[in-house]
């Protein structure tokens, strides 16, 4: 009697754990499919986000891998600093520079870059930009959307995607990016030479809020001389160098194609490295067409890598 009492007891203590464990089990695949839901729908919302695309039109395979192997053999020497802001040219041919600067910024822990560059076909508005996702030969580059956003609703700032897509100014830039620097975000700005030294001034000011966070860095996009002969260029590039270094924004400003593309990017770079640098600018390197394309070239192009370090506060 009293052992048929135990097996009683023992049969209900078994039915019981075993309810318990399938009720534990059944709960807990119910959270997990619940997981999976908003997972997914936090997916899809993401890609929702960046439905919209735009694809790399200026890239040239030889002249990339020229331009890695161009940087082996001339490796630009860089101050052991955090890079505030930089200049680099986007003549594709002057890609050694993009690499060496990318390389550089990829030990770095930069999470959003800034690019602004001129916008040569002056098509769109004064300050453009673009949230869209860029497709270049080594995967996607994703914009930093909050921080455009916030430009966007400032009111200065508006959408421009297709003159973005067909310049080459910024898009040029984005397959070495990606390349060096797989994981980083960018915010892009194009800028028309019509803009006033005061409406870029306006827009430095906001640049400069935005890197108030030490893993952004500002990249200003521009070549320098243009079409003249390599013993003028050198000449205009001595001149337009001392100007930089000298922080002369008006001068600056009133520069011609003979000695800058894009006087608005490079006073930008000019306006963060007083904000956020230590007031020297490094030259990186210093080239001319001639140097890369041969000395039979009668109307060059020359370039400049320019950086101000982060100052240590």
């Amino acid at each position: 009697m009293f052992a048929r009492k135990i097996l009683i007891v023992f049969s209900f203590a078994i039915i019981f754990m075993g309810f318990s464990w399938l009720s534990r089990s059944v709960f807990s695949t119910y959270l997990f499919k619940s997981e999976i839901k908003n997972s997914t729908k936090e997916t899809d919302l993401l890609e929702k986000n960046y439905q919209k695309k735009l694809v790399v039109k200026f890239y040239s395979e030889k002249t990339f891998y020229d331009s890695l192997a161009w940087l082996k053999k001339k490796p630009e020497v860089f101050p052991d600093c955090l890079v505030a802001a930089a200049v680099v040219p986007h003549h594709d041919i002057a890609g050694f520079m993009l690499a060496g600067l990318f390389l550089k910024l990829s030990k770095q822990g930069v999470e959003t870059i800034v690019i602004v560059g001129p916008n040569h076909n002056e098509t769109g508005g004064m300050i453009l930009t673009s949230d869209a996702v860029w497709e270049t030969a080594f995967g996607n580059i994703y914009p930093d959307q909050k921080t455009i956003q916030n430009l966007i609703e400032n009111g200065e700032v508006e959408f421009g995607d297709l003159a973005l897509q067909n310049d080459h100014s910024i898009s040029g830039l984005l397959p070495m990016l990606k390349y060096y620097m797989p994981n980083v975000k960018i915010v892009p700005i194009m800028l028309s030479a019509k803009n006033s030294i005061v409406e870029i001034g306006n827009l430095n000011e906001k640049i400069d809020f935005i890197l108030n966070d030490r893993k952004k860095v500002l990249i200003a996009s521009s070549d320098f001389s243009h079409y003249l002969n390599r013993s003028d260029a050198e000449k205009n590039d001595q001149i337009t160098l001392e100007i930089i270094r000298g922080f002369n924004y008006e001068k600056l400003y009133n520069l011609g194609n003979d000695n800058v593309d894009s006087p608005a990017s490079v006073s930008t770079f000019l306006y963060i490295a007083q904000k956020k640098g230590d007031s020297v600018i490094h030259v990186i390197d210093h080239a001319n067409s001639t140097d890369l394309l041969g000395s039979n070239i009668t109307k060059t192009t020359s370039y400049y890598s320019l950086l101000s370090c982060r100052k240590n506060d």
